[in-house]
């Protein structure tokens, strides 16, 4: 990413108190010797310019807007972990993450890591976003399915019970061999029967 001096400090000195837009991870502030407004907390991604993230009265970081957190999720799903508090109650702006990366589930609300469909949305897309899930849903067999059928990894996130399920623990290794160390002791001892 190449940006020229002159526009980054056009674009800080529109409007030192709301601007519409921070610069990247990369650092150009320091690369350019520019100094950012002291607002400017950092970029929601990492490319070229995003919606701003500001440090508000709490402490915590929050967007301009929900369309804007939106907007740069979508684009970058990790930008969820800069989403206010509030936004990341917002189960559209985490689907929307998590659709993309399921590992993002990790920076959603209590609420919503108890939410079987968010959770699954995650699961779909990255089987190990199972250890971001509520403990209710890590020993729900539908949802344990699904992320074991995307990674069979997965079975290490799993309840005990689940870890113990001979169809859930076949479905892991079945998916990738790995996964049974993951299994309970009885099953491993059984894995002669099965033929691993």
């Amino acid at each position: 990413m190449i940006l020229k001096s002159k526009l980054l400090k056009d674009i800080f000195d529109k409007d030192e108190d709301i601007n519409p837009y921070a610069l990247c991870t990369n650092s150009v502030y320091t690369q350019r010797g520019i100094k950012p407004p002291a607002k400017i907390v950092r970029a929601v991604s990492f490319t070229d310019l995003k919606p701003l993230m500001t440090l508000n009265n709490s402490g915590d970081i929050g967007a301009s807007s929900r369309e804007a957190v939106l907007r740069s999720v979508k684009e970058d799903s990790k930008a969820l972990s800069l989403a206010s508090p509030e936004l990341k109650k917002d189960r559209g702006v985490v689907l929307a993450a998590v659709t993309q990366d399921g590992m993002t589930l990790q920076y959603a609300s209590v609420e919503l890591k108890n939410d079987k469909d968010v959770v699954l949305a995650a699961v779909m897309q990255d089987g190990l976003a199972l250890q971001y899930a509520s403990v209710a849903l890590q020993n729900d067999e539908s949802v344990v399915l699904v992320a074991v059928k995307q990674t069979g990894l997965a079975l290490q996130f799993a309840s005990a019970d689940l870890q113990n399920d001979e169809y859930v623990a076949l479905a892991a290794v079945t998916q990738n061999v790995g996964a049974l160390q993951y299994a309970s002791e009885r099953l491993q001892d059984l894995r002669t029967e099965y033929g691993f």
